[in-house]
């Protein structure tokens, strides 16, 4: 049987290998340069993380205090707490089930006189509907700000995500497609957003060597740990031990849980050392996203028609580059421990309804679809080492774990 993890982490030996013996003198300031030509974005500036390149962006908006943002009810927790840190509003507005993104035939309704801009996530490296966002945004005078954490490298309508508004947030951490060892990078088109935020970003301290040489670490044990011969020997077992834990074993080590607050700990800025690793995936990550586009695709084709089974909707090409594959099933729990028993590790996620988490009470909306994705969605592996065997044998373990439900 084959044993399928759900992830395999990006940075290799060989990209710590190429970083030591990369001298070029300031590779954050190329790394910069070489990205901002990439998404087509004239100011990039390199940040500690996504969470703080989204904070200077709003930093160098200068909205001001009680001004509403909007973002999806369906995103990562830190979005909401950094905007709530700054003394602005967070307003929430549902997803669209298909796409697991912000439903555009809500937003109007929730623009007030109050709001100064809309955050849309393309989330699991699908493409938000720009075209009818930036329109809206236009008509009534408001800021976009994209957030490309989980979508680095892909298009909506031919152009590059993190291009299309006037400001963008990136995030570089351990299992994106684009590994710098958690840093993060930030992009504008406006010089007086660029200058402020780059002023509050030149203050922050670095990264001690130790915290570098720990993350390294880290992200080298992670790639270790979702090797075929030790996930088969080692991590698969074990998981099996633990599949009727009421908490996934993985995501207890590797996942943030909300805190309520914006992570004002982090704030230290990467080292030399992250945008050298950064360079050498940002040159191969063009031909990973096409393995994973194909790799998604392949899963859609394969599993059409399964019962009991809920497929994201097909986009355009280029419009999602699968940063994981969700799907929805009625029963998570039993479904994932019987995948797991046919050799395919899978993930629940870690995005929240973040108008249902404590400390948002103000701005809480019931958000049904968010809430239903959070409570169905299955992550299957879709990244690049996949075979063409290794996807057949996900869809067939899809295929007899939703059928094994239904008997």
């Amino acid at each position: 049987m084959r044993r399928i993890p759900r992830f395999i982490a990006p940075m290799t030996w060989a990209d710590v290998w190429a970083a030591w013996r990369d001298a070029r003198p300031d590779p954050e300031q190329e790394f910069a340069r070489r990205f901002g030509e990439f998404i087509g974005a004239p100011r990039v500036l390199p940040a500690p993380s996504g969470r703080f390149a989204l904070e200077a962006l709003l930093r160098g908006f200068a909205f001001p205090p009680g001004s509403e943002v909007i973002a999806p009810a369906l995103t990562f927790h830190s979005v909401p707490a950094v905007i709530q840190s700054l003394g602005l509003r967070p307003v929430f507005v549902d997803i669209d089930l298909a796409t697991f993104c912000l439903a555009v035939d809500q937003l109007a309704a929730a623009i007030t006189p109050r709001t100064v801009a809309i955050i849309p996530t393309h989330l699991y490296g699908r493409a938000c509907a720009m075209t009818p966002i930036m329109q809206l945004a236009r008509q009534r005078g408001l800021a976009v700000i994209e957030d490309c954490a989980q979508s680095c490298g892909g298009f909506y309508e031919g152009r590059r995500l993190g291009g299309l508004g006037d400001a963008a947030f990136f995030s570089f951490g351990p299992t994106k497609n684009l590994s710098a060892l958690g840093a993060g990078l930030l992009a504008t088109k406006s010089p007086e957003v660029a200058e402020r935020a780059d002023r509050w970003l030149r203050d922050l301290p670095s990264l001690s060597t130790s915290a570098v040489s720990k993350r390294t670490f880290v992200a080298l044990a992670m790639r270790a740990a979702t090797n075929r011969w030790l996930w088969s020997a080692l991590m698969s077992p074990l998981l099996r031990l633990t599949a009727n834990r009421p908490t996934d074993l993985i995501e207890t080590f590797t996942a943030e849980r909300p805190t309520g607050d914006s992570g004002a700990a982090g704030r230290r800025l990467p080292r030399p050392w992250q945008w050298r690793i950064g360079l050498r995936q940002l040159a191969r990550l063009d031909e990973s996203n096409e393995r994973r586009m194909g790799h998604g695709d392949r899963l859609l084709e394969l599993l059409r028609d399964t019962p009991g089974v809920d497929l994201p909707a097909a986009a355009p090409k280029g419009e999602n580059i699968y940063l994981s594959f969700p799907l929805r099933v009625r029963d998570r729990a039993t479904f994932r421990r019987r995948l797991l028993a046919e050799g395919v590790d899978s993930a629940a996620g870690y995005m929240s309804v973040c108008p249902h988490l404590p400390g948002f009470e103000a701005s809480r909306i019931e958000a049904p679809a968010a809430a239903r994705a959070v409570r169905e969605m299955v992550h299957l592996p879709v990244y690049p080492e996949l075979s063409e065997a290794d996807l057949v044998a996900v869809a067939q373990a899809v295929q007899r774990a939703a059928g094994a439900g239904e008997s």
